[in-house]
């Protein structure tokens, strides 16, 4: 992907995860985060930049084990937009687009980055995925944004910019239901694992998720 940039955001305070810190808990074997970073790191980002909080030395080691560099949000708890603004500042010049992708959704197919990158033709442009008629992640944002998403602060991510850019947006339809799936919860981790397990069968080995 030349010169695209992807972004993860992991400096969440996993509030509603009954198990402590969610980006470590295992799903399939393997740290949440390890899943979403496979993920980007398989569709080959000309950039990988991972945003994590101020202490959590598991994501920043996990983060550089995958070779991205590690953009450190002081301030956490000021919400999502301001870990967007993080990563983007954390990027080098000459990056033509960035993917915002989020830590804690695991089932990403590196097929869907590699969509949206092939669908992204102009740096004014904004590429979302669409499943089954919903907005998901992760999002591809060309450079002309790159000022505004700076500007974020608070807990609303990115959707500002999106909201004020329309005439910019172009939409791909996929069919990886990974673009919705994000861990919030246990059920969440749970459901997850069964939908990589699933990923991961031998082709012509069926079955579905409930």
């Amino acid at each position: 992907m030349e010169r695209l940039a992807a972004i993860v955001l992991a400096a969440g305070l996993s509030r509603r995860f009954e198990r402590g810190f969610k980006l470590g808990y295992p799903v399939g074997g393997h740290p949440l985060l390890e899943h979403a970073l496979r993920a980007v790191e398989a569709a080959a980002p000309a950039v990988l930049v991972v945003v994590t909080g101020p202490d959590d030395f598991m994501s920043q080691a996990l983060a550089r084990d995958h070779g991205a560099h590690v953009a450190v949000n002081p301030e956490p708890a000021r919400g999502l937009g301001r870990t967007i603004a993080c990563g983007v500042e954390a990027l080098p010049a000459g990056v033509r687009g960035a993917f915002v992708a989020l830590g804690d959704m695991p089932c990403i197919a590196p097929a869907t980055y590699r969509a949206l990158a092939a669908a992204f033709a102009d740096e004014q442009e904004i590429v979302v995925p669409v499943h089954e008629a919903r907005w998901g992640h992760p999002v591809l944002f060309g450079a002309a944004h790159f000022a505004a998403l700076m500007a974020l602060d608070g807990d609303r991510g990115a959707r500002p910019v999106v909201d004020t850019a329309r005439d910019t947006l172009r939409t791909v339809e996929t069919d990886d239901p990974g673009v919705l799936l994000d861990v919030d919860t246990l059920a969440d981790a749970a459901f997850a694992e069964r939908v990589l397990a699933r990923r991961n069968l031998p082709t012509g080995v069926g079955g579905t998720f409930s």
